[in-house]
């Protein structure tokens, strides 16, 4: 799963380099592949309905979902996604003071500091991870982050949503599923990137990936014949969901194949479970939050470095060559960044705030199954 995760942010990854950064970037045959890459965000939602349901169903059954149950849920999450939401945050402000010191300075920047995007209203939304709940007219401060805001928000009802869909059978688990996928589909109709909704509507995306997630482990848990979750299955879901966005389907068509991929995958012993168990993959999925949450912070940088250095947009006279060769730089810097992010803020602030979370009474002393209920959940 964690590697899932590290292949999935490395794909949205590629999608804003390209879409953001080297207008000039042909990256055939997989333009369309690539173009379409913001529906990754939609196998996140899937796989933490998944990962979601596995980690907590027995504490939610066991009636751990009182006040303080809930408390301890909540506080849990938060201290996973928020230091490092924070922290990258913290930097595009960092970013947008500079932007303010040049101002004063007397030298003209494109943006004002702290407007449209980057406004103080915006950045009171961010601190709360209410940003996106339609709360604004488009993504704001670190646009990816949309998605944690409404991951935030699917936490606040998933012990509801978890124990609400328990007792699907396989034909109304199924028949959910399908739904979902028909109103991620309506939802999508007349809009230029058709599944690309963030601010407004991520949310109801969210929930509806998420509500996917939770009735494919009722699948898994109610056990598949073995075949299920051999390479060939694998190999065939891995297909479904990539050839929609490789020929420009209309993007709800890739969900039942990225649904699959997360079912098969969690269930296969054979060559793809060693090549996703690889040391690697393993790394990447690690550092997945951190490649997610920064490499806009890292592109928002440069960007504006290099316009301010050579007054022109980066990228916009790259050759082809140069273009390929600035996404292989900006990659590695995406991926040597988020380790010192893992390393310095993510693991860390996870901890500080599991302790300070802790003193105050929100958090037990003690995360194991026979002491709160929950199971220890960090890299969750």
């Amino acid at each position: 799963m964690d590697a899932l995760r590290g292949i999935a942010a490395l794909l949205v990854v590629l999608f804003h380099f390209d879409r953001w950064a080297l207008p000039n970037l042909t990256l055939w045959p997989f333009d369309a592949l690539i173009g379409n890459g913001y529906i990754w965000v939609d196998f996140f939602f899937i796989l933490s309905g998944f990962v979601m349901t596995h980690v907590y169903r027995s504490s939610f059954l066991g009636g751990r979902l009182g006040t303080g149950g809930y408390r301890e849920f909540l506080a849990a999450r938060l201290a996973r996604i928020y230091p490092l939401h924070f922290a990258t945050l913290m930097i595009l402000v960092g970013l947008e003071l500079v932007k303010l010191a040049v101002v004063m300075s007397g030298r003209a920047v494109e943006n004002q500091p702290f407007t449209d995007r980057q406004s103080l209203e915006a950045l009171a939304t961010n601190l709360l991870l209410m940003h996106g709940w339609n709360l604004h007219d488009d993504v704001t401060w670190n646009p990816p982050s949309w998605s944690i805001s409404a991951e935030w928000a699917v936490y606040l009802i998933s012990p509801l949503v978890i124990l609400a869909l328990d007792k699907c059978g396989r034909a109304a688990g199924l028949l959910l599923a399908a739904a979902c996928v028909a109103c991620l589909y309506v939802m999508s109709l007349g809009r230029p990137l058709e599944l690309d909704i963030t601010y407004d509507l991520g949310v109801v995306r969210c929930l509806l990936g998420f509500m996917i997630g939770v009735v494919l482990h009722g699948l898994y848990r109610n056990g598949l014949p073995r075949r299920a979750y051999g390479d060939t299955a694998l190999v065939l879901a891995t297909a479904a969901g990539l050839l929609p966005m490789a020929l420009d389907w209309p993007d709800a068509l890739a969900i039942p194949g990225l649904a699959a991929i997360v079912l098969i995958a969690a269930g296969n012993t054979g060559a793809g479970a060693s090549v996703l168990r690889s040391a690697p993959l393993a790394a990447l999925g690690r550092l997945s939050y951190s490649v997610y949450l920064s490499h806009v912070v890292i592109m928002a940088v440069l960007l504006d470095g290099w316009k301010f250095l050579y007054r022109q947009p980066f990228g916009v006279g790259f050759t082809q060559g140069q273009s390929l060769t600035a996404l292989v730089l900006m990659v590695c810097l995406t991926l040597a960044c988020s380790w010192v992010l893992y390393r310095l803020v993510e693991v860390p602030g996870r901890r500080l705030m599991r302790g300070w979370l802790m003193r105050r009474g929100h958090l037990p002393s003690a995360r194991s199954e026979g002491v709160s209920g929950y199971p220890r959940t960090e890299e969750t």
